[in-house]
This record gives structure tokens, sequence and C-alpha cells, in this order.
């Protein structure tokens, strides 16, 4: 099991899209946090070396052209679940996180 917290300042991104090799359940503890998980994995199920945007570039185009299946602003006690191998990305407002 892995637990990670993220400390996000107004106005920024906590780390650049990309995708997991477990699935993720995200707890918003405090703030407000816009989140984008985009509908297709490019690599389902994926290894740790797999992993879109870890081990390898997504394309530059991606956010624009990917479809979406979730676009959603966790307030405080808000939950959202992340499928292992799909691509996801988060940023703040003008509130840290």
């Amino acid at each position: 099991a892995y637990v990670q917290l993220y400390a996000t300042p107004p106005g920024a991104q906590a780390v650049d899209a990309h995708a997991d090799d477990r699935d993720v359940f995200v707890v918003q503890l405090e703030g407000k946090k816009s989140w984008v998980v985009y509908a297709e994995p490019p690599v389902p199920w994926p290894n740790p070396d797999e992993q879109a945007g870890k081990a390898f570039a997504l394309p530059e185009n991606h956010a624009a052209t990917a479809p979406r299946a979730v676009e959603a602003t966790l307030e405080r006690g808000d939950v959202l679940y992340i499928p292992r191998g799909h691509v996801h990305e988060a940023s703040t407002s003008d509130e840290a996180s």
C-alpha cells in the first residue's frame, strides 16, 4: 500500500499529467483542487516501467485531444477514484490545497 500527500500552493499543479501502476483514491483534506481523468489509458494495467507521463512522455496535444472521463473540483472531504493506468492531472485555483 502507498500513501502520498500533496500540499499545492495557489495557482499551481502538483504533478504533470501521468498514469500510475496502481489504483488511486484521492481524498481532499483541505482547500479545492480541480481534477481531470482521461478516459482511455495509453497502457491498460501498466507495470512500473510502463507508466504514461513517467516512463514515457505523453503526446504534446494530449490534454487538448484525449477524451475525458472526469472533470471535477474536489472540496474538503470529497473522494475520487482513479483506475490504474488512467492519465490524470490536478491543479489549484486561487487557494492552496
